[in-house]
């Protein structure tokens, strides 16, 4: 296994103060997760000289909390512009996908910006595939379970108007060391906003997973479907579809060739697979097939992350979750985002299994078919009532389930009314570490969960459900009281 390291070509599209901020306002993503942060990132995390990694845009380190005890990945970037967040932290903060590596929280002061992210100690997916090939261990089975979860990254990017710009096997990262870990989709560092009528002009991208159109000059999402083709060829073969001694050799052979399957090592692959990858590595966009278009196709569905038919016990919580006050909702939903796939896995699995497209989201359609068999164990569970649970579950309005909305409503009470899960929801508030909730800090929570125009009346009318001596703020015992609430 073989793939060469490659070079990231940087943008040099320099636009106006007026273009670059319609460029940073103008991605899809309707709401928002991380937490920004004004104070000093070294006052809450003891962050390692260690170097995890090497991004387009910076490095990044290991971190931990130094209250909670959570260990994170930090990267820093430098700060353009102190007054807006740069593409790649309004991408990553809008994200809510298990394939795509979670921001939790963003601090940022005059020269650096620095994304606090989800750790994932499994490593480089090239890594694991070199190992698992040199062990002679490797199987097209394994390469559509990594590409399953690849394709789905990028159908929930692409159907929110995002193109990646920089898809190669080293920007995949493995959530742990376990046998099922998770893909996780990391720098966004390139990322621009695209939808379907748009068309981009930067040349961007490493080398040899360079799209035929980006060298041309005119592109759009499809490239990143391209790089998905290559990501497979590298995995299947070893070495990348089109090679030169140079950028020059390179991108001609790109323009020029086709994808080459007669080699002696291609006869061992099989003829699906063959299928699949052309049907990435189409040189025409327009002819070149969509993400969920391929995650439909067969070579993929045998690779497919075993699902689980929800219990009626989980419907039953979240059918619970639409009684619960507005303000739970809101802490239930931090609770979710800071939860390890360990502690919610089979509630992950029953996601995937309701996402049929695999986007990322689930639809009412896809809730309604989902549900039809656990229905019939649950009396007065019927179409009605599965859209009553639609419009719970849809807490930003977006007509779909994001995942941390469906984590949220299905958590077990043993998990949430656990102190220290609490606590580390509750410091999540607690931006002055004052021990106390105020108003304010309520409010830029919401803000940054991607509530807009939030009226004075309802962060009071908020404040008041779990304001218990009506003093003005939540201190802790408050907060764990609302918490238990049934």
């Amino acid at each position: 296994m073989g793939a060469s390291c490659c070079t990231v070509t940087q943008s040099t599209e320099k636009a106006t103060p007026s273009k670059k901020k319609k460029y940073v306002t103008n991605f899809k993503f309707s709401h928002a997760f991380a937490i920004e942060n004004q104070g000093k990132i070294d006052e809450v995390y003891d962050v390692s000289k260690t170097i995890l990694g090497e991004g387009t845009a910076g490095m990044v380190y290991k971190a931990t909390h130094m209250d909670l005890g959570f260990e994170r990945a930090v990267k820093s970037i430098p700060t353009i512009d102190a007054d807006e967040l740069p593409p790649e932290v309004l991408v990553l903060r809008g994200t809510d996908h298990p394939n795509i590596v979670k921001l939790y929280e963003t601090f940022q002061d005059a020269k650096r910006t620095y994304l606090v992210m989800e750790l994932c100690s499994g490593g480089e997916l090239l890594e694991a595939v070199m190992r698992a090939s040199v062990a002679g261990e490797f199987t097209e089975q394994q390469a559509a379970t990594y590409l399953e979860q690849i394709l789905c990254a990028i159908n929930y990017i692409h159907s929110n108007d995002i193109v990646h710009r920089d898809i190669r096997i080293e920007n995949f990262l493995l959530k742990d060391q376990s046998e099922r870990a998770e893909v996780k989709l990391i720098d966004f560092g390139q990322s621009a906003p695209c939808d379907d009528k748009s068309s981009l002009s930067t040349a961007v991208g490493c080398s040899h997973y360079r799209a035929p159109e980006v060298i041309q000059g005119r592109y759009s999402k499809k490239i990143d479907i391209w790089s998905c083709g290559v990501l497979l060829f590298v995995m299947l073969s070893g070495s990348p579809p089109f090679d030169g001694d140079d950028d020059e050799q390179i991108f001609k052979a790109i323009q020029e060739s086709n994808a080459d399957f007669s080699g002696t090592i291609w006869s061992d692959v099989t003829q699906c697979a063959k299928e699949f990858l052309g049907m990435m590595l189409i040189k025409d966009p327009y002819r070149r097939s969509s993400a969920e278009a391929l995650i439909k196709h067969q070579f993929i569905r045998r690779g497919d992350v075993a699902g689980k038919q929800p219990l009626p016990s989980v419907v039953k919580k979240i059918q619970a979750f639409k009684t619960a006050s507005s303000l739970k909702k809101v802490c239930l939903t931090v609770i979710a985002k800071q939860l390890s796939r360990k502690q919610v896995d089979d509630l992950h699995l029953y996601f995937k299994t309701l996402d049929k497209n695999g986007d990322g989201t689930i639809s009412k359609s896809e809730l309604v078919n989902g549900l039809k068999k656990v229905g019939k164990a649950i009396p007065g569970m019927d179409n009605k009532q599965i859209g009553a649970m639609m419009s719970t579950l849809d807490s930003d309005g977006s007509g779909s389930i994001d995942y941390t909305e469906f984590i949220a409503a299905a958590l077990d009470r043993a998990l949430y009314e656990n102190r220290e899960v609490a606590w580390a929801a509750f410091r999540t508030f607690d931006k002055d570490n004052s021990g106390q909730i105020d108003k304010a800090e309520l409010r830029q929570v919401l803000e940054n969960m991607g509530q807009v125009d939030i009226s004075n009346e309802k962060v009071t009318q908020l404040m008041t459900q779990a304001d218990r001596n009506q003093d003005g703020h939540v201190d802790f015992e408050e907060f764990m009281l609302m918490i238990m609430e049934e």
